[in-house]
C-alpha cells in the first residue's frame, strides 16, 4: 500500500496549479496511488471534485477548498474584533495588487502582511502556514467570495447591449456573461454578453480595484473554480450534459422568464420555489432571488433602505449601518463607487469618484501597449533571412523584408522610405562605437544639418532607419547572416571596452555581448515588468547593474555611471557572398528520425513521402483525425521531410530542455487547417500567421493549433480535389492562458526574464493552442481528406464515362450486322433506376 501523504502537499500543489488540476495529475505530482487519492477527496472537505466537459470529454477535476476567509472588519462601532478572530487580517486591495491608500500615503486600517501573531495564529488553524503568498492569494479568491467583483445578474437578463441594467455604463458590478464564467455558455462568440475581460468598460472597473494585470488574465478561471466549488456537492455534470435541463416552463412564463436561454444554458428556474423567495416581491424589486436566498439576505429591509442587495451581500456592507450613517447609496451607484470600501474605510464617496483610477497603473499599461505595437513593428521591419540565404517561399507575401545584405539604411521622404547610396560605408561607421555621426555619401556638405546621427536617427530634420536581420542569439546557430550585436561600456579615460572580453586591463565582467543581448530583447519583449529593464553582474571585486533604459553601467558601491552602446558586428557585402555560397549547415551528424526515408533528404528544401496504409505512423494519424471528423474519409497521408526544419525544432527543444533543467518538455501532436495554396510554402519555411493567415486571434496573435482535427477542419479551405491538413508537433511547453492582445506569451509570475512558451483556451482543458515562435514547431504529416459525398462522387465518375460510352451509337458494318441492345447501367447493377446517380451524390 502507498504511503499517505499529507494533505497540505496536495492543496499546495493545487494552488500552484491555479487552484484545480485534473486527477490523474494531481495523482502525479503527489506521487501516490488512486485508491490513496480516492480515500482522501472522500473524506476531506478541503478538496473538492467537479466534472468538467461531456460524455467522451468528461474529466474529473480536483479543487483547493478552506473555510478561511478575509476579516471585514469590525462591527459598526468598534474599533477592534470582539473575541478571537479567526480570519485573517488582510488588505484585499494588496491582495488584487496595490493597496491605494498605501501608494497615496494614508494608513490603511487593514493588515497588508501575514506574519503578524494573528495572521500566523489564524493560518496554522487552518493549516494553510506552509503556502506562499501568491499560492494562498489563489485559494482565497476562489472560495472567499468577497473577493471576486460581482457580476451583474440584470446585464444577464432582458435585451440590448447592458440586458435589464439600468445603470448601464454606471454600474460598479461587472457585465460579463455568467455562463461563460461557469464554462457553460452555448451560444459561444455569438453569444450577445461579454466573455472579454479586457473590454474597455471591464476594464476600467478592474483598474479601479487596483488588479494587477495577471490576477486579471487569471479572472475566468478563478470564477470557474469558484463556481464549481460553490455547486460541487449538487451538480452532476455528466448527468446533465446527458439529459435536458428540466425548466419549469409553466413557472418561467409566470415569472417571465426567458425560458428558450434558460433551457440553453441550464437555469435552475426551480431553485426560487425551493427556497420559499417572495418571487412577487422580488421580481418588481429587480432582486435575483436565487441568490438573495442563499446568501440569506432581508430583502425586506434592503428594498425600503434602497440598497443594491445583491452587492450588499457578496461585498459584506452593513445595510443598516449604511443608512444611519447617512451612506448616499445612489450617489454611490452613479459614481461607480465600490460602496462596500467606502462604507470599511470610511471614505468621502465624492472624493471617490473624482480620483479616478490608480495613475501608476494606468501608466504600465499604457507602457505595455507601445512595447506591444513596437515590438510588432519591429518584426515587420526584419530582412527576411530565407530570402537573403536562398529563397523565400512566400515572395511577396512574406511580412519581412526582402533584401541582399542584412542591413539597410534609409531615409523618409514624404510617406515613403528611400535607400542611402553606399549603405555599407554608413554601416561600418555605425558599427564603430568610437562614431556618433556619419556623413551619407549623397551629401555635398559637412555641416552638422546634413550628418546622419546615430543616436537619434535624423538626417537634419529628416527620420533615418536601419533595418535588420534578427538577432544572433534569437536564431539557431546554423542560420547565416543573423545580426551580431555587440555591447560595450566606457572606461574612465571615454574609451569603448566590450564586454566580457579577454586580454584589457579592466577585470572581465561576468557578463557577454550574448547575454545582454538576451536580457536586452527580454526587456523589449511586450509584457515584461520592470525587473526585466535592469541586469546586475560583476568585473572584479564589484558590482554593477545595466540600465536598459537609459543605457548606462552603474557601480552599484559607489555609484558611478557609465555609458552603455550596443552596435552590430560589421558584415561586408563581400562577407555576405562568401557566407552564401558556404552556406555552413549544422556540424556533426543529421540527427533525423529513423524512419524517414533516406532517399527523400534534400539538402535545401523539403521531400513529401506517402505513408502506406499499413504502416504503424498512417494507422496513428487515422486514428487521431478520426476521433472527431469520423464522417470524413482519408484519401493519404504525407510526410514531410524537411532536414532544415527539423534540425531547427530539434534545437529548439535542446533550448528548451536546458531552461527547464529537468530535460522534460511538453511536446504533443496538433492539428492545423489551412488553404492548399499554403501548404508548400508551409512545408519550406514552417507555419507563420502573417502569411498564413489568422485562425482568430482570442489567445493571442500566433499560430493556432488544436487538438481536435474538427476545429482545425474549419479553417482547411476545399480545393477541388480534397481538404489538407497538417498534423504538426508543436512544443507546447509550459503554457497560460492567452489573450487577445498577446504578441508573445507574457512572462512568469515573479521571473523577469522568464516567460511561457505557449499560450492556451483553457488551463484546466486546453484544446487550442497558440505558439508565438515557429521552431517550437514541425509541419510533420500532410493529411489529405474529402467527404463521403466526395468518395462517392469519385467512384461514380468512371462508371457514369462507362455509361456514356456504352450510350453512343456505334458504326453498322452492315445491315445485318446490328447492335444487340445493351440494359441500362443501373440496371446491370442490378440498382433502382430511379434517382440512381442522385443518390450517390446526396449521400
Amino acid at each position: 500500500m502507498a504511503q499517505a501523504f499529507p494533505l497540505g502537499v496536495a492543496t499546495q500543489a493545487l494552488c500552484a496549479a491555479g487552484g484545480s488540476l485534473e486527477l490523474e495529475e494531481l495523482r502525479r505530482l503527489v506521487r501516490t496511488d488512486a485508491a490513496t487519492l480516492d480515500a482522501l477527496l472522500r473524506r476531506d472537505e478541503r478538496l473538492a471534485v467537479a466534472v468538467r466537459g461531456c460524455g467522451d470529454r468528461a474529466r474529473r477535476v480536483v479543487l483547493a477548498v478552506t473555510a478561511l476567509r478575509l476579516c471585514r472588519g469590525p462591527p459598526a462601532g468598534q474599533q477592534v474584533c470582539p473575541g478571537a478572530c479567526a480570519q485573517l487580517h488582510l488588505c484585499k486591495f494588496q491582495m488584487y495588487g496595490a493597496c491605494r491608500f498605501q501608494k497615496s500615503q494614508r494608513t490603511c486600517r487593514n493588515g497588508h502582511s501575514l506574519s503578524t501573531l494573528h495572521n500566523q495564529r489564524v493560518l496554522n488553524m487552518h493549516g494553510l502556514n506552509h503556502l506562499s503568498y501568491s499560492e494562498l492569494s489563489q485559494l482565497l479568491f476562489q472560495n472567499d467570495p468577497w473577493l471576486l467583483p460581482e457580476i451583474c445578474l440584470h446585464y444577464n437578463k432582458g435585451d440590448g447591449p447592458f440586458g435589464a441594467c439600468t445603470y448601464e455604463r454606471q454600474c460598479i458590478k461587472l457585465h460579463i456573461c455568467q455562463y461563460f464564467l461557469q464554462h457553460e455558455c452555448k451560444f459561444g462568440a455569438s453569444c450577445k454578453r461579454s466573455h472579454d475581460f479586457y473590454r474597455l468598460e471591464t476594464l476600467e472597473k478592474l483598474k479601479k480595484l487596483g488588479m494587477s494585470t495577471d490576477l486579471i488574465r487569471r479572472l475566468p478561471s478563478i470564477y470557474r473554480n469558484a463556481h464549481d466549488i460553490k455547486n460541487r456537492g449538487s451538480v452532476d455534470s455528466l448527468a446533465r450534459c446527458a439529459t435536458t435541463t428540466g425548466v419549469d416552463t409553466a413557472y418561467c412564463s409566470t415569472e417571465g422568464v426567458d425560458t428558450a436561454r434558460c433551457a440553453t444554458e441550464g437555469v435552475d428556474t426551480a431553485r426560487c420555489a425551493t427556497e420559499g423567495v417572495d418571487t412577487a416581491r422580488c421580481a418588481t424589486e429587480g432582486v435575483d432571488t436565487a441568490y438573495c436566498s442563499t446568501e440569506g439576505v432581508d430583502t425586506a429591509h434592503c428594498a425600503t433602505e434602497g440598497v443594491d442587495i445583491a452587492r450588499c451581500a457578496t461585498e459584506g456592507v452593513d445595510t443598516a449601518h449604511c443608512a444611519t450613517e447617512g451612506v448616499d447609496i445612489a450617489r454611490c451607484a452613479t459614481e461607480g463607487v465600490d460602496t462596500a470600501r467606502c462604507a470599511t474605510e470610511g471614505v468621502d464617496t465624492a472624493r471617490c469618484a473624482t480620483e479616478g483610477v490608480d495613475s501608476a497603473q494606468e501608466g504600465r499599461d499604457k507602457a505595455t501597449s507601445v512595447s506591444s505595437s513596437t515590438a510588432s513593428q519591429e518584426e515587420s521591419h526584419q530582412i527576411c533571412l530565407y530570402h537573403i540565404r536562398k529563397s523565400c517561399s512566400f515572395k511577396d507575401k512574406c511580412h519581412r523584408v526582402h533584401f541582399h545584405l542584412p542591413y539597410r539604411w534609409q531615409y523618409q521622404d514624404g510617406d515613403t522610405w528611400k535607400d542611402m547610396d553606399k549603405m555599407e560605408l554608413i554601416e561600418e561607421a555605425y558599427s564603430n562605437p568610437q562614431k556618433e555621426w556619419v556623413l551619407p555619401a549623397s551629401s555635398a556638405s559637412a555641416s552638422s544639418c546634413d550628418r546622419l546621427n546615430f543616436g537619434t536617427m535624423m538626417i537634419g530634420t529628416t527620420p533615418a532607419r536601419r533595418l535588420s536581420t534578427a538577432s544572433s542569439v534569437m536564431k539557431p546557430p546554423h542560420f547565416i547572416l543573423t545580426t551580431e550585436w555587440v555591447w560595450y561600456w566606457t572606461d574612465e579615460t571615454g574609451a569603448w571596452q566590450e564586454y566580457g572580453k579577454q586580454g584589457t586591463q579592466h577585470p572581465v565582467a561576468t557578463v557577454s555581448s550574448p547575454d545582454l543581448e538576451k536580457a536586452y530583447l527580454a526587456y523589449c519583449t511586450p509584457g515584461s515588468d520592470a525587473q526585466a529593464a535592469t541586469l546586475k553582474f560583476s568585473a572584479g571585486k564589484h558590482n554593477y547593474e545595466v540600465d536598459f533604459k537609459a543605457f548606462v553601467q552603474k557601480n552599484l558601491g559607489y555609484g558611478t555611471a557609465r555609458k552603455v552602446s550596443r552596435r552590430p558586428k560589421y558584415v561586408s557585402p563581400q562577407d555576405v557572398k562568401k557566407q552564401q555560397a558556404c552556406n555552413v549547415g549544422f556540424k556533426g551528424p543529421r540527427n533525423i528520425p529513423s524512419y524517414w526515408d533516406p532517399s527523400a533528404l534534400p539538402d535545401l528544401g523539403f521531400k513529401r513521402v506517402t505513408l502506406s496504409p499499413s504502416s504503424e505512423e498512417y494507422q496513428k494519424t487515422h486514428e487521431l483525425f478520426s476521433r472527431t471528423l469520423p464522417s470524413y474519409v482519408i484519401q493519404k497521408i504525407e510526410r514531410v521531410q524537411n532536414v532544415g526544419l527539423w534540425e531547427v525544432y530539434q534545437w529548439q527543444k535542446g533550448q528548451m530542455q536546458k531552461q527547464r533543467g529537468d530535460g522534460e518538455v511538453n511536446e504533443q501532436q496538433l492539428f492545423h487547417g489551412t488553404k492548399a495554396s499554403f501548404v508548400d510554402a508551409i512545408c519550406q519555411q514552417n507555419f507563420d500567421w502573417r502569411v498564413c493567415g489568422l485562425h482568430g486571434t482570442s489567445y493571442g496573435k500566433g499560430s493556432y493549433f488544436a487538438r481536435d482535427a474538427a476545429y482545425s477542419h474549419h479553417y482547411s479551405e476545399a480545393s477541388t480535389q480534397s481538404y489538407m491538413m497538417f498534423l504538426a508537433r508543436v512544443l507546447v511547453g509550459d503554457f497560460t492562458r492567452g489573450c487577445a492582445n498577446y504578441v508573445r506569451p507574457p512572462v512568469k509570475e515573479g521571473q523577469a526574464t522568464v516567460f511561457y512558451d505557449s499560450c492556451v483556451n483553457s488551463m484546466t482543458d486546453p484544446s487550442i493552442f497558440v505558439v508565438f515562435e515557429k521552431h517550437q514547431v514541425y509541419p510533420e504529416y500532410l493529411i489529405h481528406y474529402v467527404t463521403n459525398a466526395q468518395q462517392q462522387a469519385s467512384r461514380v465518375a468512371p462508371l457514369q464515362a462507362q455509361a456514356q460510352a456504352q450510350a453512343q451509337p456505334r458504326p453498322q458494318a452492315s445491315a445485318q450486322a446490328q447492335p444487340r441492345p445493351q440494359a441500362p447501367l443501373q440496371a446491370q447493377l442490378r440498382l433502382p433506376a430511379r434517382s440512381w446517380l442522385e443518390g450517390w451524390f446526396r449521400s
